[in-house]
């Protein structure tokens, strides 16, 4: 056994026990030396499918939560270039280099939980995620899930990953392998209409990626 085998059960422990606050610095500390994204990011074929699954919806208003270094909102912007653009994430790296190349977006840096309880009741047309739901604590997804529905009128879209058997999560709290917590989202999204289409096997996504990950969306 090494090092990180011994670590990581305690550190699962820490996770669970402090909440999302732990991932979140963890994840700053690793993009501290990112000043750009990956030049191919752009292409990923994921990001394509995700946007055509919000232009569905003729939105006016579109909010990513964890937008990262933007580039599904820059993709949005020259699809939908009338909507209003917003996306905030915790990485004040990323947002610093997404307000360069997205100048017309209205970017901020802020926590997820924090930002979407301050968000005022359905303000949003279609609020989605790409990969930031993954990384919230058991005890901080409900919150969360109930917030994003609260801000949204027309449409929820969520690229992250889902449990490989539904049964093994019926509450949608989550299970944690490797630093990410799949799910069973349908679990928050009970009421609404919900559509699940799978990665596509030509993504460049890691296999547990290609093996859970899709893309749900929930129509309010």
């Amino acid at each position: 056994m090494n090092l990180k085998q011994l670590i990581q059960p305690a550190y699962r422990r820490l996770v669970a026990k402090q909440g999302t606050r732990i991932k979140e610095l963890e994840w700053t500390i690793k993009n501290l030396r990112k000043k750009e994204p990956a030049t191919n990011s752009l292409n990923e074929p994921v990001r394509q499918i995700l946007a055509s699954k919000i232009i569905e919806a003729n939105p006016k208003t579109v909010l990513e939560v964890g937008c990262g270094y933007g580039q599904n909102l820059h993709i949005l912007s020259q699809k939908i270039p009338d909507a209003k653009l917003l996306g905030f994430d915790m990485n004040r790296t990323a947002i610093n280099y997404a307000k360069k190349i997205m100048q017309k977006a209205t970017l901020w840096t802020g926590y997820i939980e924090e930002t979407l309880q301050q968000s005022a009741d359905k303000t949003i047309d279609v609020t989605f995620t790409n990969a930031a739901l993954m990384y919230i604590a058991p005890q901080d997804i409900r919150e969360v899930m109930k917030n994003i529905i609260r801000i949204t009128k027309k449409k929820i879209v969520l690229v992250e990953l889902l449990p490989t058997r539904w049964e093994d999560d019926p509450l949608g709290m989550g299970t944690y392998e490797k630093g990410k917590w799949s799910r069973n989202y349908m679990a928050h999204l009970k009421g609404y209409p919900i559509r699940i289409t799978q990665i596509p096997k030509d993504s460049h996504l890691d296999e547990r990626w290609k093996k859970q990950g899709a893309i749900v969306e929930a129509i309010l």
